[in-house]
């Protein structure tokens, strides 16, 4: 009799065994999630880290703004929680089939303005965006003329992940630039004394940088030439004076010299397109049409709006 219980135990024993070792291997054996892995905190403060987050087949909403990407894939809309003045916004980048979307919110920016994530530069490929940080600001406490965010950021539209190229500043007035072949970003910060263009790689790495006369209130409005090995920029000085002035200036980006064009320029211009690898059309800010001929530096306005 008890060598069958001491059987019977040695059987009971055996059969949990087995009972447990079937559970874990059943739990090693589950299907990973299909959520993208979360990307390591990239965002310092005020604006935290931000994993974009996916969602299969969101309804339709009200946009408060809406960007498409140039290949048609893509579609990005800025939303506001509860109406255009709320404090907090949110991204969404949509494929266009509806398949699924990145979702970067802003979270509420200490000052209570209007703050959002929005396209600013879509890469040739489809596969990378860029994001400005826009803030609400106003006022001539700081340079705006060539704002184009406080921040810069790059969402890998394939993996979700995220980084940050230039750190956003709550109350910085930046002016960006991406090259033509994606090889390069310039930029500089409004308001800076003396103000400085940065150079960066793809990657978000500074390779260079060069410092302005402290004269200059901003920078900004870059254009690439065609060899990328120069640009044209605008400079102004005296802001929010009556006598408020503009000068085109090159530099190169080889030498980090810089060559004054125009001096004393009663009005900002902005690129549109190179008529010749010499000839620059550019417009103004009431839609005249100016000539710029770099090889005799002379400026012509060429159509006047009426």
């Amino acid at each position: 009799m008890k060598n069958t219980i001491i059987v019977v135990k040695s059987l009971c024993a055996i059969l949990l065994l087995c009972t447990f070792s079937a559970c874990d291997i059943a739990s090693t054996n589950v299907n990973p999630s299909a959520t993208p892995r979360e990307t390591a905190s990239l965002l310092p403060s005020p604006t935290p880290n931000i994993p974009p987050t996916i969602t299969p087949n969101s309804p339709p909403e009200n946009a408060y703004k809406t960007f498409s990407s140039p290949n048609g894939n893509w579609i990005a809309s800025i939303y506001s929680p509860t109406d255009r003045n709320a404090p907090q916004f949110a991204t969404k980048v949509r494929k266009t089939d509806g398949k699924f979307e990145w979702t970067l919110d802003y979270h509420t920016s200490q000052f209570e303005e209007e703050a959002y994530y929005y396209p600013f530069y879509w890469t040739n490929d489809g596969q990378q965006l860029y994001l400005a940080t826009y803030r609400a600001m106003d006022g001539c406490g700081k340079v705006l003329e060539f704002y184009t965010g406080s921040g810069l950021l790059n969402l890998n539209l394939q993996t979700g992940e995220l980084s940050e190229i230039v750190y956003e500043k709550p109350l910085a007035s930046y002016a960006f630039s991406i090259s033509p072949t994606e090889s390069l970003l310039v930029y500089a910060e409004e308001g800076e004394k003396p103000p400085s263009i940065r150079v960066k790689n793809a990657f978000g790495e500074e390779v260079n940088s060069i410092t302005l006369d402290e004269k200059f209130d901003g920078v900004g409005n870059f254009t690439w030439f065609p060899s990328e090995d120069e640009i044209l920029f605008v400079a102004t000085e005296n802001v929010c004076k009556d006598n408020q002035n503009f000068a085109l200036i090159i530099l190169n980006l080889n030498t980090l010299k810089t060559k004054v064009i125009v001096d004393k320029f009663d009005r900002n211009l902005t690129a549109m397109e190179w008529e010749s690898t010499e000839v620059l059309q550019m417009i103004d800010g009431q839609g005249n049409i100016w000539i710029l001929d770099l090889k005799s530096s002379q400026l012509t306005m060429v159509t006047v709006t009426p």
